[in-house]
This record gives C-alpha cells, sequence and structure tokens, in this order.
C-alpha cells in the first residue's frame, strides 16, 4: 500500500491538475492559454485585438516567440509591477489607457489582486528595452511600473521620435533623404501665381482664405476664422477648446463626465452601493453621462460592462439598451446638448439560488460575492456570504501544499524511521556482543 501510494504520488507530481475556475471578461486572452506557441497563434490571430495591445508596447509576435517561461508574484520587484485588463475596478492606483482600435483597457497594481501565490508567465523584452511579462493563466501583459507608450516618429513608424533620422523628408523628387528644412532641398513656390519664386522666398506663403485677405499669409495674426466658443480668439488658438480637459477644438469627449448609481427596489434601498442584497432582489442602476463642455457632442454611444453583475444576477429589463456577447450594453445614439445630461438604466434580479462558482484565479474580482460595475465611480452590491464561498475565503490564506510537498514530507518521514530503526538494529546486536564477551570470561 505504502508503495502503491508513493506511485500514486509520482503520477500526481508529473501531471499536475489543472485550473477548473471561472474565466473573467478581463483576461485579455478569453482563458488564457497552455503553452507558448498557443500565446503566439493568439498574437499573429489578433484574437480581440490582442495583437493591436502588444504592439501599442513594442511587443511583436516574434518577441512572444522569444520569450522564455517564468513566474512571479504580486509582490515582486518591491511592489511596482503593474497587470492590464480589460475591466476597470476602480481600484486605487486604476490607469486607463486608450488604445486606438481597441478600446480603452486598465492598468493596476498587480499586488490589489489580493493573492501571495506565484504566476506562471512569459518573460520577455520589448524593442524599446523595456520587460514584459505575460500571465499564462489569462494572457494579461505585466510591467514593471506604469509604461509610457514612447512617442514614434510621425514620418517613419520604425524609429522613435527621438532618433536623429527622423525628419520630415524633402518633398522633391529624388531628395527625399535629407530633410525639409535643409538649404538643399529647394522647391518652387507651391501657390498660384507665385512659381515661379522659391518656396523660401519670403513671397511665397500661402494667401488667407478669408475673403478680402487674399494679400496677407494665412497664418498671419490677421487672418483668422473666429473660435466657436470664444470669438476673441482664432480657431486655432490652443485655447479655442470646448472645455477644460480637452486637448483640442475637436476633443469633445473630453468634456464628458460619469456617474453611476444603484437602488434595490426590493428593499426600497435608495443608495445600495456598499449594501448587501438578497436572492431575488431587484436592482435598478441608473448610469449619467454629463456634457460639461460648450458645444453639442452628436451620436454618442453610451456602452456599459456587466459582466460582473451578471455572475450573480439576470437582465430584467435593458431600458432600450441591447447586449452583446462580451456583455456589454449598449444604447442608440444621442446628441448631448452643452451642460446637458443623459440618462440610461439597466434593471436586473439577484438570481434565487446564488451561485458558489470559485473565484478565478487569474482575476480574484471575478465571482467574488459581489456585483462591482464602474461608470465614473464604482457602484459595488454585496451578496450574502455562504459556507462554501467561505470556506474558500479562508482555504486561500492557507500554505500552498500540492503532492509535491506530500512526497518531499512522506520521504523525509520515511528516511527518518528508517534511521531509528537501522539504529535500534545495530545497537542490539552490540549488546548481544557484550552479553556473549561477558559470560566467556565469567564476569570479568
Amino acid at each position: 500500500m505504502m508503495a502503491l501510494t508513493m506511485v500514486l504520488q509520482v503520477f500526481a507530481v508529473i501531471s499536475p491538475p489543472q485550473p477548473t475556475l471561472a474565466n473573467s471578461s478581463s483576461d485579455l486572452i478569453d482563458g488564457g492559454f497552455t503553452s507558448k506557441s498557443e500565446a503566439v497563434s493568439h498574437c499573429r490571430q489578433n484574437t480581440r485585438h490582442y495583437q493591436d495591445i502588444l504592439e501599442r508596447y513594442g511587443i511583436s509576435c516574434a518577441d512572444v516567440s522569444n520569450a522564455t517561461t517564468t513566474s512571479i508574484s504580486p509582490h515582486d520587484y518591491n511592489d511596482r509591477l503593474h497587470s492590464m485588463g480589460r475591466l476597470s475596478y476602480g481600484t486605487a492606483g486604476e490607469t486607463p489607457v486608450r488604445i486606438p482600435g481597441v478600446g480603452t483597457v486598465y492598468l493596476r497594481h498587480f499586488w490589489s489582486l489580493n493573492h501571495n501565490k506565484s504566476y506562471k508567465a512569459l518573460t520577455g523584452t520589448t524593442k524599446y528595452g523595456m520587460k514584459f511579462f505575460i500571465l499564462y493563466d489569462c494572457g494579461n501583459l505585466v510591467f514593471i511600473g506604469i509604461p509610457t507608450p514612447p512617442k514614434i516618429c510621425e514620418f517613419n513608424k520604425n524609429l522613435l521620435a527621438s532618433d536623429p533620422k527622423c525628419f520630415a523628408p524633402c518633398p522633391i523628387k529624388g531628395k527625399e533623404g535629407i530633410p525639409k528644412t535643409s538649404p538643399q532641398c529647394v522647391a518652387p513656390c507651391p501657390y498660384p501665381g507665385k512659381q515661379n519664386l522659391p518656396v523660401s522666398s519670403p513671397q511665397c506663403f500661402e494667401p488667407c482664405p478669408v475673403n478680402g485677405k487674399s494679400d496677407i499669409p494665412k497664418s498671419s495674426l490677421e487672418c483668422f476664422e473666429p473660435c466657436p466658443y470664444n470669438n476673441t480668439i482664432a480657431q486655432n488658438n490652443p485655447d479655442c477648446k470646448p472645455c477644460e480637459d480637452a486637448q483640442t477644438r475637436s476633443d469633445l469627449t473630453a468634456c464628458l463626465r460619469y456617474k453611476k448609481s444603484a437602488r434595490n427596489i426590493t428593499q426600497n434601498v435608495g443608495d445600495a452601493n456598499g449594501t448587501t442584497a438578497k436572492a431575488g432582489d431587484t436592482i435598478e442602476y441608473t448610469l449619467t453621462t454629463t456634457n460639461v463642455g460648450k458645444d453639442t457632442i452628436k451620436d454618442y454611444v453610451v456602452n456599459e460592462n456587466i459582466s460582473d453583475v451578471l455572475d450573480y444576477a439576470d437582465v430584467v429589463d435593458l431600458h432600450g439598451g441591447s447586449i452583446d456577447n462580451e456583455k456589454v450594453v449598449s444604447w442608440p445614439k444621442k446628441d448631448i446638448k452643452a451642460n446637458q445630461a443623459i440618462t440610461n438604466a439597466i434593471t436586473v434580479r439577484i438570481k434565487s439560488s446564488i451561485p458558489n462558482t470559485p473565484a478565478s484565479s487569474s482575476d480574484p474580482a471575478h465571482f467574488d460575492m459581489k456585483m462591482t460595475n464602474v461608470y465614473g465611480n464604482a457602484v459595488e452590491v454585496k451578496l450574502p456570504p455562504t459556507v462554501i464561498k467561505t470556506t474558500e475565503t479562508v482555504t486561500a490564506q492557507l500554505p500552498n501544499t500540492g503532492p509535491g510537498t506530500s512526497l518531499a514530507i512522506g520521504f523525509s518521514l520515511a528516511m527518518i524511521i528508517a534511521y531509528f530503526f537501522m539504529r535500534s538494529r545495530l545497537l542490539a546486536k552490540e549488546l548481544d556482543i557484550v552479553r556473549a564477551d561477558f559470560g566467556s570470561t565469567g564476569g570479568y
């Protein structure tokens, strides 16, 4: 039986258990990957824009292929590790990152996962010399600190903006290899009636398009169209913005403010944030989008991810919205006038039998007996604890002893027992020899 037990333990070590926990909508790769080749495949197929996210930080599919396997813990590198996911949880220090063509992802402290376990990961270096990790469990990126994507040369996407070779090329055919500002880059004035002048001539300028001002340059302070938000400055003036947070005149969405609230209709609780709901309770979420700018935002679409809510609830009414396979609710386009707000609502009902699904290893906030939702601010509705989920929370804090640890302990005990057994036999044999010698000498 002992030998059979040892053999079974050996097979358990050779074939480690696979996770059976729920996948998280926050995973960059749904369900993660089990091998480096699988991660490379997701990159090359651009699964859920995975390649676009990697390239944002200078990570190519070849870099993933050349990465090595390692393990990291949330508190490594003096707690400076930050992990990236698709969902926001409103944790302290969480940073949203907008990626063109992808949307918004979120960087948060790796230790905010509240785990002390080690994570299997691929590690490598970006083409900009920055170390990166990719977690097997979820495909999420992990960096040391908050990475800032380097500014790329606008004239050559393969160069950094700081590279000496980054310059506006000469527009003259055959002289593209020299800067546009070089004295060697001489071309005729491109404006009608001035082709006989060199482009560097003071008389070579783009005429002002405003009626009656064609004899002055377009860049002149006297030639300007008034800013629609302040008619005392030109519309190309950096101060011509719809609001303080806007970067440009057309950056209208920067003027939006988001707010969310929840009420428990069943318990007649007006503010359900931080309260505990019961099975069968009806919760209504209200999303408020306010335009604090000076211009109308046209055809704005409100989107809200409710995947964490649907862990424990079912949709009752989307109030005109629709939900996709990613559990993102969208409402029809609307115009939001200056200093006005629009509201949208979602009504859900807590399941009659609250699931005891184990929390995800890659995203402990998934199936954690809380319905967390973020729209500007975080709203959290708790669920009553169950014996199973309480036991899960307690056991998560226990030391991680697997079949390998059990095998080592069993082997150590066997060696200790064998030592004392052999020592006892040796002492017994020595005592027999002493008795025989004592008897043969008559007691002398």
